[in-house]
């Protein structure tokens, strides 16, 4: 019988995988109609600054170079502007 254990994710693929989730997360949860939001009692702009400081900081820790991080930020800017044309579609928004 083996002993063996199963190697640990990095700390880098644990920040990817947690980025990716909570791209995932942002991008439904803004272009949810807004009666289907969740209340949480704190201005919109709040809720916005918070949400994208948290997947800037998740996407550094992803990132290995200081030149990806450049990725990252266009990464971010072109997510929230589709986020932002494709709420137009969206009823309440």
């Amino acid at each position: 019988m083996s002993t063996a254990t199963q190697p640990r994710p990095s700390p880098r693929r644990i920040a990817r995988i947690l980025f990716l989730l909570a791209a995932a997360a942002i991008t439904v949860l803004s272009l949810l109609p807004q009666h289907d939001l969740p209340k949480v009692g704190v201005s919109d702009k709040i809720e916005h600054l918070l949400s994208y400081l948290v997947l800037a900081i998740l996407g550094s820790f992803a990132v290995r170079e200081r030149r990806s991080l450049l990725y990252l930020f266009v990464l971010l800017c072109i997510m929230g502007g589709v986020i932002e044309l494709l709420q137009a579609f969206s009823p309440g928004r």
